[in-house]
């Protein structure tokens, strides 16, 4: 079984805690942190294999672009 979880390392909390009668203020950060994959293999004879999959960043997703580049026709 292969399974494949990503998730974003800067998630915050969406409720807080306030005194009755006031507003509740929940700080929000404006720019996201890098998304993060996580994939995971279980097999039948007990082998469990969890990897963490680095994203891309803008110059390598721009060279393999370039790399793989579909010729004009």
């Amino acid at each position: 079984f292969v399974n494949e979880a990503g998730f974003n390392t800067h998630m915050i909390r969406g409720r807080a805690w306030s005194k009755a009668g006031e507003p509740a203020n929940v700080t929000v950060h404006k720019q996201r942190d890098a998304n993060i994959n996580i994939v995971g293999c279980i097999a039948y004879f007990e082998t469990v294999n969890f990897s963490k999959v680095e994203p891309l960043t803008k110059t390598d997703a721009e060279k393999l672009e370039q790399e793989y580049e579909n010729p004009a026709s």
